[in-house]
């Protein structure tokens, strides 16, 4: 965070999050008695949790209309952005955390083909520093 102000992407991001808590509210209200207050953020109009057999449909029928492979599936959303995350140098602690594994070396062999070029990287870095030429 610069000057107390989210980057834009979070600023995006926030919103888009702030109205989807006020159209649940509504629906909370509108189902009343029948809301299951289940703590998710994506729910039915009820408060359930979507069954995936429905929400698998909507997702092939969003990729087919973005002209992509309709062979994806929802969970390799969250393979992809493990990858991006580590291969953009996110620390692997917080991916770790951030998927809910039980250890950073479990993340770790998953999606060390996401992390190739970390040794040369490690090592260019100790020669600079030995040589003096890069700031501890």
């Amino acid at each position: 965070m610069v000057s107390g102000r989210l980057p834009f992407q979070s600023y995006i991001l926030v919103k888009e999050l702030e109205a989807q808590r006020k159209q649940q509210q509504l629906e909370r209200q509108a189902a009343g008695d029948n809301w299951e207050d289940t703590g998710f953020v994506f729910t039915t109009s009820r408060g359930t949790p979507f069954d995936p057999s429905q929400v698998t449909p909507a997702f092939k029928k969003l990729l087919t209309k973005a002209g992509l492979p309709n062979t994806w599936r929802l969970h390799d959303l969250r393979h992809a952005m493990a990858t991006h995350w580590l291969a953009s140098g996110i620390n692997a602690k917080v991916v770790s955390e951030r998927l809910g594994h039980a250890s950073v070396a479990f993340t770790l062999q998953v999606y060390a083909h996401a992390l190739p070029n970390q040794q040369a990287e490690g090592a260019e870095r100790a020669a600079q520093y030995l040589l003096g030429r890069e700031e501890a």
